[in-house]
């Protein structure tokens, strides 16, 4: 065990990341993996295992956890989706799979969305996660030192809207436990459920994961960048593994660990210089993906391919390349490097690698920087013992997270890779690439002249838009002033492709007048065209090496220290009179011909470059592998976004964002760009001139951005204003996304109560405006904003659709004056989206009349008060453009109501009226109104006793008429809490049919005696009304009543504690009142109350269904007894009442009291 001191540091050096992934395809002698327990040669200092998304897979999560014990590890991580419900049975299941497995290490738990996205409460299915994971720091992020290491396990620990965040609390708390904790070169382990956005595989826009993200995601970015030591294991996504891309690592590293569901998970062998990470198959115990984070920066330039990313290939042991190897003998096959040091600028390297390959033909794609580049082709060395090195150019970025990737792009022969190298390449002295003209491409201004028939060749070519073409005859050539006087230690190289033999030696390129003085590269006639060096344009050193005509051939002629060297694509050939030393050159530099014009050559030429160095063999092999691919050169911003200023937990805008694409070739071109080719831009900091970096095939251009407090400009009114063209804003997870909505366009969302988008105007004139927002909302929910001018408040408009982005358009009226203006829309009921919202002058409309509001019908002992008897808050205006409401304020104190009288009560409540906006009374009508109130008990409506004892009848004692049918056999008892009573299973059920006294008023009581040892682990319907008043149901773990308020789609729901299953008679009451709110009551004792939400009940068709739905599902397994259903709310005396009944001494055994 390893304990390393713990030091407060404020600044942390970054360090270089190397990893290292392998899936493993098949059995093979060199394959690392086995079943069961790993073997290694040196013990690591502990080691745990991450695992994820069991969504209540039982099995599988014993094989994870029998594979963790198997491979010694110290503790394991269930970072989230432990169940798929969050049911209380489901969490039970899994502890209890995870304790039948024998001497299992510690298990620490994190939160992830399926423990709370099928829960109607956050708030209870978070206490139940902290519950069942054992945390006594009661909450769903903590710290926990293990084997003296820092692990931080995360949660999103609130959910005001449809989507959970990590609070501000929580984020300061990571914040000061990463700075407590810090050491440069040790690892911090961090754990969460979800990934953060474009970090690793599946995590990007175009992956449709965008909408996963939200402002606080940014903090929790930035806080981990400042900690390179930090590795983020995650899970959620439910892809493999092996996928690329699986490891993310810059300022940070981050990984997935896969899913126990499909039967994946990550082993962390912890050793004191790195962390080695073993992804396994828990239904076959192997291990098919490995990967080494490294602690300690590359400084070398030389990566090892087991220290590389790789996936769908083997690996093994070979002594004769001095260490391990990758095997690429599958046609998915990958290696890739994500921490390719380009140095402090970057630009043209070599990529040397090591290979073995016994193949003739083996090739490989090379991709740097997500961009291919080239087709490699790796001669073969004759055996996979037998090593050969590969030089090729690559074009590196500043920097050490530069991402190389050799894949085998379908092609599944065999190649062995030991290790690859990054090597300065050395930059020519004089180049031309005959692009269309002659200029030296290095800008030292030797420019080429071109002479006699001489011609740029566009459709054949080596490099660029155009080659050098000759046709073999005198004075044919390209000439340059002299460019270098050395005599020793330089280089000549050009690729040329040869029509064939003439009458002559052929001149390919002189420095010098190849006549006298200077050297030579030539092809000489009198050895049968052989590749030839040529001194003072006399002596000849000759090759063995003819040219192939009709193909590009890359020839290279260096002098080294005295002696000269001769390759042809990169191979060395052996010449004569390797020593000779040439005279001073003078005259000029030549290419097709010598200094006279003779000696032409016969063919095409291209890329002539002359080094004043001798280059390494590697950098000749580098520029022998160059293609003639069109390659992207550079990109440049040619019009930068049109949205360039942003509010804090804002998103990026890409819309006018124009990059243009310089190529090879010389051509141009508009790229397509996404958000996943954009870096940079964080909205979680202040901060004006943000860079935010384009990146394209490899290559970058950047503009920046301007992250504010406060937006300028301003809209003009009338006119329509889009959502997200707030100019200062309020909320969490407020934040504009893209939607499409009649096209791309954008929305604000998710919109909490509290929240307010702020706009500056300038209204042309005063007058009446009518206000119209297009909005959506979450599915049975009711958003309300109000429209505040100045920071006044005008109008409150509530809004209601059946789904989140089923936009609607809902009008209101506001007054506005002529001038500039701020206009506030204030959230004061959650959860909707924003598009736009549009204001259009109008005129206003006459009041003729006030129409009398309906008569109110309420309990006896209702209190004197305008909301408790229920009184509208709203009247309507009859005006001659239609009816408009207005607010009403009652003169309750001065009714003749006395709310303490036991008996019947009918009186009158005056009020007084507001005129709304848009509405002129030119006719001086009253503002008055009144409305007739009646107190009376509750009525029971229907009672069902249940003492039949036969039959498939139900009778109602009520005397309404409200009698029932059974279905499917519910079984009479003569044990009943009150004489008989129905015993249900299975789907058996007791329905009634809908009347209008079931549907009397608005409010509603239930009362009802169970008996029962059925759990809450599923859901079950004890008394059902769909769409009105389902009094008990069980759900989710807990018990719960619903109802409907009209005019909504969607329920309303109360929850309480469902321990009531101990097979003993229990009465339960819920009491409606759509002024007051709902009630539950168990045993005569208030057990749980809601007074939001509310409205009266609707008038419905549905049956009402006892012990079953009506098809039979969500089946009870118990008795029911007298249940009575009242049409008015009870008093808490009332159902204490009706829960003191003993056994029946009289046929009805009512109660005394209103109740009956």
């Amino acid at each position: 065990m390893l304990f390393l001191k713990r030091l407060k540091k404020s600044f942390l050096s970054l360090m270089l990341v190397n990893v290292a992934l392998m899936g493993v395809v098949g059995s093979t002698a060199a394959e690392s993996s086995a079943a069961g327990a790993e073997n290694t040669t040196e013990d690591p200092i502990f080691s745990f295992m991450s695992i994820s998304d069991t969504h209540s897979d039982t099995g599988k999560t014993v094989k994870a956890v029998t594979d963790a014990v198997n491979n010694n590890a110290s503790a394991i991580v269930l970072s989230g989706d432990i169940t798929n419900l969050g049911d209380s049975g489901e969490y039970d299941a899994i502890i209890n799979a995870v304790n039948s497995v024998k001497d299992h290490p510690p298990v620490y738990y994190g939160m992830g969305n399926h423990e709370y996205d099928w829960q109607s409460d956050f708030n209870v299915a978070k206490n139940r996660f902290i519950q069942k994971a054992g945390i006594p720091e009661n909450k769903v992020y903590y710290h926990r030192e293990i084997q003296g290491y820092d692990f931080i396990f995360l949660g999103k620990d609130e959910k005001p809207a449809n989507t959970a965040y990590m609070s501000d609390e929580q984020l300061a708390w990571l914040e000061s436990t990463l700075a407590a904790n810090a050491v440069p070169d040790k690892p911090i382990f961090v754990f969460m459920h979800e990934p953060i956005y474009q970090t690793v595989s599946k995590s990007y826009a175009s992956d449709n994961y965008a909408y996963n993200t939200s402002p606080q995601e940014q903090k929790l970015k930035h806080i981990l960048e400042k900690y390179p030591q930090a590795i983020l294991t995650t899970g959620h996504l439910h892809d493999d593994i092996k996928i690329p891309g699986n490891m993310y690592t810059e300022k940070f590293s981050a990984l997935r660990d896969g899913a126990v569901l499909n039967s994946q998970a990550m082993i962390f062998d912890v050793y004191k210089d790195k962390v080695h990470l073993k992804g396994r198959d828990v239904n076959t115990q192997k291990t098919v993906w490995e990967g080494t984070i490294s602690l300690h920066p590359n400084t070398t330039g030389m990566y090892e391919a087991e220290e590389s990313v790789f996936a769908y290939a083997t690996a093994g042991d070979d002594i004769l390349s001095g260490g391990k190897y990758v095997n690429m003998n599958h046609g998915s096959a990958y290696i890739e490097s994500l921490t390719v040091d380009g140095g402090a600028s970057g630009g043209n390297k070599i990529l040397k690698i090591r290979y073995a390959t016994d193949a003739a033909n083996a090739t490989k794609g090379l991709y740097v920087n997500g961009a291919k580049v080239q087709t490699l082709s790796f001669p073969t060395t004759g055996s996979m013992s037998s090593y050969n090195d590969l030089a090729v150019p690559v074009e590196l970025n500043p920097g050490p997270n530069n991402k190389i990737v050799i894949k085998s792009d379908s092609n599944a022969t065999g190649v062995n890779i030991d290790k690859f190298q990054i090597m300065d390449s050395a930059d020519p002295r004089w180049m031309w690439g005959f692009n269309g003209n002659g200029k030296d491409s290095i800008k030292y201004g030797f420019n080429a002249t071109l002479h006699g028939s001489a011609a740029y060749d566009k459709t054949d070519k080596m490099e660029g838009s155009a080659s050098l073409s000759l046709n073999g005859a005198d004075d044919d050539y390209a000439g340059a002033n002299l460019v270098s006087k050395k005599t020793d230690n330089v280089t000549l190289t050009a690729w040329v492709k040869w029509n064939g033999a003439t009458s002559g030696s052929q001149q390919i390129l002189s420095n010098g007048d190849g006549l006298s003085n200077g050297y030579s590269i030539v092809l000489d006639h009198d050895h049968g065209d052989k590749v030839s060096i040529a001194i003072n344009g006399q002596t000849i050193l000759g090759s063995q090496t003819a040219l192939t005509a009709g193909q590009w051939t890359n020839i290279t002629a260096a002098r080294r220290s005295g002696t000269w060297e001769l390759y042809t694509n990169g191979k060395s050939t052996p010449v004569t009179n390797n020593t000779t030393a040439p005279s001073t050159p003078t005259t000029g530099t030549y290419i097709g011909a010598d200094g006279s014009g003779k000696q032409s050559f016969n063919g095409r030429i291209d890329a002539v470059r002359v080094y004043n160095q001798a280059l390494s063999t590697d950098q000749i092999m580098a520029i022998a592998n160059e293609t003639s691919n069109v390659k992207l050169q550079s990109i440049e911003i040619t019009k930068p976004p049109t949205k360039l200023n942003y509010l804090h937990g804002d998103w990026f805008n890409i819309e006018g964002l124009i990059v243009t694409g310089t190529y090879s070739d010389g051509t141009t071109k508009e790229e397509k760009v996404t958000v996943d080719n954009i870096t940079g831009f964080n909205s979680s900091i202040l901060k004006e001139g943000q860079q935010v970096t384009v990146t394209l095939g490899g290559k970058t251009a950047s503009f920046n951005v301007n992250i504010l407090d406060v937006l300028p400009g301003s809209a003009s009114v009338p006119g329509r204003i889009e959502g997200v063209n707030y100019n200062s804003k309020h909320g969490v997870l407020l934040k504009n996304v893209p939607i499409p909505d009649g096209g791309p366009t954008w929305m604000v969302n998710y919109l909490i109560k509290g929240d307010w988008m702020e706009y500056n105007v300038d209204v042309k004139s005063s007058g009446t405006y009518q206000v119209t927002y297009r909005a959506g909302t979450a599915p049975g929910r009711t958003g309300e904003v109000e429209f505040q001018v100045d920071g006044v408040p005008q109008t409150k408009t509530s809004f209601s659709t059946s789904g989140w982005y089923t936009f609607d358009n809902k009008t209101d009226l506001v007054k506005l004056s002529e001038g500039p203006h701020k206009i506030r829309l204030n959230v004061t009921e959650a959860f909707w989206i924003l598009r736009w919202f549009e204001l259009t002058k109008v005129e206003d409309k006459t009041l003729n009349s006030i129409t009398v509001p309906a008569p109110v019908t309420v309990p006896i002992g209702t209190a004197k008060t305008a909301a408790a008897l229920g009184l509208p808050a709203k009247v309507a205006l009859v005006t001659d453009g239609g009816d408009r409401d207005a607010s009403v304020n009652w003169d309750v104190n001065s009714a003749n109501y006395d709310p303490t009288a036991t008996t019947a009560q009918t009186f009158t409540v005056t009020g007084k009226v507001t005129l709304p906006i848009g509405v002129a009374n030119p006719n001086s009508v009253p503002l008055t109104t009144s409305i007739s109130v009646s107190s009376k008990p509750a009525e029971l409506v229907a009672h069902w006793k249940f003492d039949e004892g036969s039959g498939t009848t139900v009778g109602d004692a009520s005397g309404k008429g409200n009698t029932g049918t059974l279905v499917n056999n519910p079984a009479w008892n003569s044990s009943g809490k009150i004489g008989g009573a129905l015993a249900f299973s299975g789907g058996s059920r007791a329905e009634f049919n809908s009347s209008a006294t079931l549907n009397k008023t608005g409010d509603e009581s239930v009362s009802l005696w169970f008996k029962t040892s059925q759990p809450a682990t599923g859901f079950t319907s004890i008394f059902r009304n769909s769409n009105r008043f389902t009094a008990l149901q069980l759900a989710g773990g807990q018990a719960r009543a619903a109802y409907w308020t009209n005019g909504s789609s969607g329920y309303k729901a109360l929850y309480f504690p469902w321990t009531y299953n101990d097979n003993n008679w229990h009465h339960y009451a819920a009491t409606y009142d759509h002024a007051q709110g709902l009630k539950i009551y168990v045993d005569g004792n208030l057990v749980a109350s809601k007074a939001t939400d509310l409205g009266p009940l609707p008038t419905v068709t549905s049956k009402i269904v006892l012990g079953a739905t009506e098809t039979g599902g969500e089946a009870y397994n118990g008795l029911l007894d007298d249940v009575r259903v009242f049409d008015l709310p009870l008093t808490q005396d009332e159902v204490r009442q009706l829960s003191d009944q003993q056994s029946p001494t009289t046929t009805d055994n009512a109660p005394s009291g209103s109740v009956n």
